[in-house]
């Protein structure tokens, strides 16, 4: 993909810094859960592998629960929620909102079923060679981090710690 010159040199001016902590995924039972997302999601453009991650339990929860009422089907396999320890090298946090509405992320961008706008940040930055992004949740107020693994290998970087079965999902009456 190419990126437009004037974000490329946005991103650039922006300091990284390494990241170390704890991150929670949640998966359905039976899959890995450190399958990243290759299809494109709302940070990473298609061909661009992302594995997702909440800085936050709760957080994490707020994105399945939004996930599996956007299906409208019931579950039929456990949720999990994974929590990891995990280190990167060159991570840019960009949780301000005047700094994503500056990068052309504003609300609408953020929530909306139209990804292209944060796929094509979060593509850049992964153009750039970092590691991963820290941005906020669309579901929740809590902040998520993208782990892109093509610049960090996660058998090198993430270690599990533990995997919890959560309640099925129930929808709101």
């Amino acid at each position: 993909m190419d990126y437009p010159r004037a974000l490329l040199e946005q991103l650039g001016e922006l300091q990284s810094n390494s990241w170390s902590g704890r991150v929670f995924r949640w998966t359905f039972e039976g899959i890995p859960p450190d399958r990243p997302n290759t299809r494109g999601a709302r940070w990473n453009p298609p061909g661009v592998a992302a594995l997702y991650t909440s800085l936050s339990r709760r957080g994490v929860i707020a994105e399945s629960d939004y996930l599996i009422a956007a299906q409208g089907i019931a579950p039929t396999r456990e949720r999990q929620v994974h929590t990891f320890q995990l280190s990167l090298n060159s991570v840019l946090e960009m949780t301000d909102r005047a700094l994503l509405a500056r990068l052309g992320i504003d609300q609408l961008a953020l929530t909306s079923i139209d990804q292209s706008k944060c796929q094509l940040v979060g593509g850049a930055v992964e153009r750039l060679t970092h590691d991963g992004l820290i941005v906020p949740s669309a579901r929740s107020s809590a902040n998520n981090l993208v782990i892109f693994v093509n610049r960090c290998p996660l058998d090198a970087c993430l270690d599990l710690i533990e995997t919890e079965i959560i309640a099925a999902y129930k929808a709101p009456n």
